[in-house]
């Protein structure tokens, strides 16, 4: 198999992940298993659309597919979250957390350097997840573990088949992936630690 072949191989593979796992937590919010919190969607989808952006100026490739179908299903998510099926409990904090994730969103207006904007908005992305962890600490079974960890693995495969590896194409998805392997991680021992209390 050639270069060109693997990296057309794991562009699909995340595409297809991302799929599956969409429709999966669908399915799990649908049954009243899952409750994601819009905000932490909304910001994850508005901060991946950029890192979208700034990877196809920097000639990702075919790596840009993965971020396309992150982008969509992080958008289906927060509708479906905000509108339908999700965490309704909004705190101040929370409130802050988007305030602040979209000021950092705001870096690559005022920059107007791509790879600045990538690391502004990787460290904003961290932000995102404040809303769902802090849900999570007081109901961690209100997150699919599985999800999270296909969701990782989406980011892995499209960091494979970048054409392009630079700050600008592969920080975001590098450090996304460890951060919602992390995640799982934290709904693991969270989980642990409630049915031994």
């Amino acid at each position: 198999m050639d270069l060109d072949s693997s990296k057309t191989l794991f562009a699909l593979t995340a595409i297809s992940i991302t799929t599956g796992t969409l429709i999966y937590d669908l399915i799990s919010i649908r049954s009243g298993k899952v409750r994601q919190h819009p905000y932490s969607w909304l910001i994850w989808g508005l901060i991946t659309f950029v890192i979208l952006v700034a990877q196809i100026s920097d000639e990702a490739g075919k790596g840009t597919w993965q971020m396309s179908a992150s982008f969509v299903s992080c958008l289906v998510r927060f509708i479906v979250s905000f509108f339908l099926a999700g965490e309704r409990n909004i705190t101040k904090g929370d409130k802050i957390c988007l305030f602040g994730c979209l000021l950092g969103m705001a870096g690559w207006a005022v920059t107007q350097s791509a790879a600045v904007a990538v690391i502004i908005l990787t460290i904003t992305d961290a932000y995102g997840f404040y809303p769902t962890v802090r849900k999570s600490w007081i109901n961690p079974y209100s997150e699919n573990v599985i999800s999270y960890f296909l969701f990782g693995s989406v980011y892995f495969f499209g960091t494979l088949a970048l054409e392009n590896y630079s700050i600008t194409t592969a920080l975001f998805p590098i450090t996304a992936c460890l951060g919602t392997w992390a995640f799982c991680l934290f709904l693991i021992v969270r989980r642990r630690r409630l049915v031994m209390a």
